[in-house]
């Protein structure tokens, strides 16, 4: 799953679990902060880069798309390379907030039919007996007992 989609996922659940409006508007601000970073994020991290002949960093990145390469050459002075550093800092910091007080919700029901994977588990064979099999993680079946 690429970044944006998790990124989508994430703004939904933390929005969600959001319990009052100063929560919604931190999640909205982060979430649109990141995606207004995503060009120089994606740069910064599928690139090679080096110090620039002239000063600053110089990110070179070729990208095949729809039958073409576009080749991307880019420098950055020390004062956007330091600006965009700290912006994304603090966007990276914002989304481990955001992770953190995220939590699965639970779903009702689901322990009624999830059952240890160490317990039998009981299979009807429509001949008037079932069986049960003991699961093995390792994938060994562990021997069948009839009941």
């Amino acid at each position: 799953m690429d970044f944006g989609k998790k990124l989508n996922l994430l703004w939904a659940v933390a929005n969600q679990q959001a319990t009052n409006d100063k929560g919604r508007e931190f999640v909205d601000n982060t979430c649109k902060a990141v995606f207004a970073v995503n060009d120089d994020r994606l740069l910064v991290i599928h690139s090679s880069f080096e110090p620039a002949q002239t000063g600053g960093v110089q990110f070179k990145r070729t990208v095949p798309k729809k039958g073409r390469v576009r080749v991307g050459d880019q420098v950055w002075g020390d004062k956007k390379f330091s600006d965009q550093y700290t912006k994304m800092k603090k966007l990276a910091d914002d989304l481990d907030k955001l992770i953190d007080v995220t939590k699965p919700v639970p779903v009702p029901d689901v322990t009624l039919w999830v059952q240890q994977l160490s317990q039998p588990i009981r299979i009807a064979t429509g001949l008037g007996k079932a069986s049960q099999f003991r699961f093995d993680p390792r994938g060994r079946r562990t021997g069948k007992v009839s009941v």
